[in-house]
């Protein structure tokens, strides 16, 4: 988990500063690693922060107008 933490801080200060492709990458490689272990994915924090990184990744896609 401190893995995905680390990548999904890293994004959010992306995001900041307005870098979206980016961000949209390490907010994918937070859910990949999140997703890496099936016991750990199974847990509400793993959970939450998937969650977060699916809709930072939503948001990044609407910055760049990447809408499909």
């Amino acid at each position: 988990m401190e893995k995905a933490e680390k990548l999904k801080a890293e994004a959010n200060n992306l995001f900041k500063e307005k870098k979206y492709v980016e961000a949209s990458s390490k907010y994918f490689a937070a859910v990949s690693a999140i997703r890496v272990n099936t016991e750990l994915a199974a847990t509400k924090q793993a959970k939450d922060a998937e969650m977060a990184c699916r809709s930072n990744i939503a948001m990044c896609k609407l910055n760049l107008e990447e809408y499909d």
